[in-house]
């Protein structure tokens, strides 16, 4: 009879959020993962061996960071702070449309993404007048088309994604 044994790493989720990215430069969502060693039989893992500890991958690059390492560069976005990270994206120059879409894409209610972004531009945009993309009252040229926006921003209202 033969025997098969031996060791299996396994990942599981623990958490998940938005920080800022050091790879991908931006917000994004991440998943917080800690990693153990099992001892296995036949490819299946039946009990722990060892602790490898916690890792935060980014959702869009992939990359991975230990989590005494993401604390140092940067800092998981809690709830109170998604609206601040959202700022930092729109102050970079990201229409509005395309930041509530990311927020939609990675988890948050589209009515919650809709109202987050609303709130970080304080009812106020500014308009492409050739692609009628909107964005922050700061930013002056199109990051589509590179147009100048509307000399004054004007008042809007929260707008979901179809």
């Amino acid at each position: 009879m033969i025997f098969i044994w031996g060791a299996r790493d396994r990942e599981t989720t623990i958490a998940s959020g938005y920080f800022l990215c050091p790879a991908c430069g931006g917000l994004r969502s991440y998943r917080h993962k800690r990693l153990a060693r099992y001892f296995a039989i036949y490819f299946l893992p039946i009990f722990p061996l060892q602790s490898l500890g916690d890792v935060i991958e980014c959702q869009t690059c992939h990359h991975s960071y230990r989590l005494e390492e993401i604390r140092q560069t940067t800092r998981l976005i809690a709830e109170g702070d998604l609206l601040k990270a959202v700022t930092i994206e729109l102050q970079r120059g990201l229409p509005l449309h395309r930041l509530q879409r990311r927020l939609a894409e990675d988890g948050l209610d589209r009515a919650e993404a809709a109202r987050i972004v609303h709130r970080s531009i304080h009812g106020q945009q500014r308009t492409c007048p050739q692609c009628q993309f909107a964005y922050l009252p700061s930013v002056r040229y199109c990051t589509n088309c590179g147009h100048a926006l509307s000399a004054r921003p004007v008042k809007s209202e929260p707008k979901l994604l179809e």
